[in-house]
């Protein structure tokens, strides 16, 4: 390897560890704060969706039976060897666990958006193909530090949606790719994360589909042709491992997700969600502003299409790549509404993504411009927010503990360590505990064990001698009275802090009664 491409690569690196290190600010920062700000708490120790991975890779790693289940999106690839590696660099902490694949996703990106930027502008200087990406990332990483909804923060988290951000941004590779051993491997990756979450057709395909017609009728049949062998390839070969190894992992199928009658539950949350962000001045400004890029771009490539229509204009590679990139976010939002699954977790491609995807089309005269501005916002904000913060909020953030998780470390006796809780609680409340906790989900009855997101092989091998009750959150989570219903007044109440409470069971008629409703034999 000469010695100016080394030079490059070690440049490559240093800019990805700053993207790493400005993400870890960021995160710490915020986990100072009270409220809804405090997204690190809130969100990612907060959502039972998000500590899946970290559960499913303490099992990994502790040798226990992988009878998972997830939803309709499997959480595969990437998430998975992402969860894994940032498991093993935080030494099995969660707090420290989600900082590291807050940072590890957006190094990711990062890398994604340069190999694409490297090769559509391959005459440009490297430093400004590295000015670029930076740009194109900064938005990611700079959108969680001023914003409060979570959906800034969507690519942070260890859930499925981050496969599918990533394959939005890297789908180009599979068409510029020089060498036939990163063709392939470009293309497994992408074939790995349409199986994993085949709801990244949603958003990718609609922009193929158009660009394809468009370049068909405009340059011929033998112009789509080779792109249209990669594109089908790499939906066959995901077929095929959806199929044969990923099947079995999946909670449901995921055309459950296109149901006419859940349409006016998801635009109720939605509506829910955007009010809950007009309260934010900054925050619905950065909405309204990420939406108008989405209009802009889809603008900018509906203006250039017609013209290519219109004179048979031949357009670059660049050009088409740039297209996809400016077509995703309101063609993606077409195919949504047509399928009825508008709901506020998929608004990442039309509402953040177009302020990633812009830097992309700027003309060079403008970068170096838009570059220093974007520098001096971020040097700015992180120094402002640093000094309104109070610098001991790292340490609370990696100390953290939920306050019923600390009810339950100090109430439950010595050994009792197996219980149930809902499905909004189970999962939360144990990873952050001192001891080794296992919340076994129980359905919003507390009926059955509930089997959604969860490894099958907890009720199957542990029989519980407690119930977690959070019937005052407002969440659909199991009563007292469905409780005592079912196995009797608990041997021991307790009534926690917040409200919540714990029914503990000792005596062996109750506790038979238990592994009747709720241990399950394979």
């Amino acid at each position: 390897m000469s010695r100016g491409r080394l030079a490059r690569l070690g440049l490559v690196a240093a800019a990805a560890l700053g993207v790493a290190g400005v993400t870890a600010a960021v995160f710490l920062i915020r986990a100072g704060g009270s409220g809804p700000s405090n997204w690190p708490v809130n969100f990612e120790l907060g959502s039972s969706d998000n500590g899946v991975l970290f559960q499913f890779a303490g099992d990994v790693f502790h040798g226990r039976p992988l009878d998972w289940s997830f939803s309709p999106q499997v959480f595969v690839f990437p998430e998975i060897p992402i969860s894994l590696l940032a498991y093993l660099l935080a030494g099995g902490g969660v707090q420290l666990y989600y900082l590291v694949v807050a940072m590890i996703n957006v190094v990711i990106l990062f890398v994604a958006f340069y190999g694409v930027i490297r090769a559509i502008y391959s005459e440009d200087a490297f430093v400004s193909c590295l000015v670029r990406a930076l740009l194109a990332s900064s938005a990611l990483v700079l959108l969680p530090l001023v914003g409060t909804v979570s959906l800034f923060d969507f690519q942070l988290a260890p859930t499925y949606y981050y496969g599918m951000y990533l394959a939005l941004a890297a789908w180009p590779l599979l068409y510029v790719s020089r060498r036939r051993v990163a063709l392939v491997l470009v293309g497994l990756g992408l074939a790995l994360i349409v199986a994993s979450n085949p709801l990244t057709l949603i958003f990718a395909l609609p922009a193929l589909i158009v660009l394809g017609l468009v370049r068909r009728i405009a340059m011929g049949l033998r112009a789509v042709l080779w792109p249209l062998i990669v594109t089908v390839g790499v939906f066959a070969v995901a077929a095929g491992i959806r199929l044969a190894l990923f099947s079995g992992l999946q909670g449901t199928s995921p055309l459950t997700y296109i149901d006419a009658s859940q349409l006016p539950q998801r635009v109720t949350t939605l509506a829910v969600n955007f009010g809950i962000a007009a309260h934010s001045d900054i925050t619905l400004l950065l909405l309204l502003i990420g939406f108008g890029a989405a209009v802009w771009l889809f603008v900018f490539a509906a203006r250039r299409l017609i013209r290519v229509l219109r004179h048979r204009e031949v357009l670059e590679k660049r050009d088409w790549i740039l297209l996809y990139y400016a077509l995703v976010p309101v063609t993606g939002l077409l195919a949504a509404v047509a399928l009825l699954i508008l709901n506020y977790l998929y608004l990442w491609p039309i509402l953040v993504a177009p302020l990633a995807f812009a830097p992309l089309m700027l003309p060079a005269p403008q970068l170096r411009r838009v570059g220093f501005a974007t520098s001096g916002v971020l040097v700015v904000a992180l120094i402002v927010t640093f000094i309104v913060v109070a610098p001991a909020s790292p340490a609370r953030y990696l100390a953290y503990r939920d306050q019923e998780t600390r009810c339950l470390d100090s109430e439950l006796p010595t050994g009792m360590d197996v219980g149930y809780a809902g499905y909004f609680d189970a999962r939360r409340i144990e990873l952050t505990s001192t001891r080794s906790l296992l919340l076994i989900q129980v359905d919003y009855h507390g009926r059955s064990p509930y089997l959604w997101l969860t490894n099958r092989d907890y009720p199957t091998e542990h029989l519980g001698r407690f119930f977690f009750v959070n019937s005052a959150s407002g969440q659909l989570t199991i009563t007292s009275h469905e409780i005592t219903t079912l196995v009797g007044a608990p041997d021991r109440r307790v009534v926690c802090p917040d409200g919540s409470e714990l029914l503990i069971y000792t005596k062996n008629a109750k506790l038979a009664k238990i592994d009747a409703r709720y241990h399950q034999t394979r």
